[in-house]
């Protein structure tokens, strides 16, 4: 009888850890690949249950705890032997679009970085061309406020508009 019990406990756990996967797929906007296993699963489970319902329903309780706990329902245990496999192409599908989704992020980190570094180069370009700007400016004795001035001055032909 321990064995019934393991095999009740196995399809449990594995219902349990199919919907709270399903839970975490519903949060997400998942691949159409991946929605069609998800799809396919949750047919598998629906049509598992279908079977055990009519199974209890025509009073063949019996027949039904040991079709399902001892393998002997072959539609039973060829749907289960379908749902497993179903759940490892759903764990093989995610573990894929994991990868996928992985190497494009570090292509858009690595986009990023060549960035920083290209506005870290400029801003250096910057700085020493301002720094030789004062230096020239500071060598013939002109002041940031006479240069503020000197830029504000309109040029020939314009007029200054206040």
């Amino acid at each position: 009888m321990s064995a019934a019990y393991d095999a009740i406990i196995d399809l449990f756990t594995e219902v349990k850890d199919f919907t709270t996967r399903l839970s975490v797929h519903a949060r997400q906007n998942i691949s159409r690949e991946l929605r069609g296993i998800v799809t396919e699963i949750l047919t598998s489970l629906i049509y598992i249950c279908d079977l055990s319902a009519k199974l209890i329903k025509d009073g063949r309780v019996l027949k039904y705890f040991k079709g399902v706990l001892l393998g002997e329902d072959e539609k039973i245990q060829g749907e289960l032997g379908k749902l497993r496999r179903l759940t490892e192409s759903e764990e093989r599908m995610v573990g894929a679009l994991t990868l996928s989704e992985t190497t494009r992020t570090g292509k858009v980190v690595d986009g990023v970085s060549v960035t920083v570094t290209d506005i870290s180069l400029s801003m250096n370009e910057v700085r020493e061309q301002m720094s030789s700007m004062m230096i020239t400016l500071n060598g013939g004795f002109v002041s940031l406020f006479d240069l503020r001035v000197l830029l504000t001055l309109p040029r020939v032909g314009e007029t200054r508009e206040r």
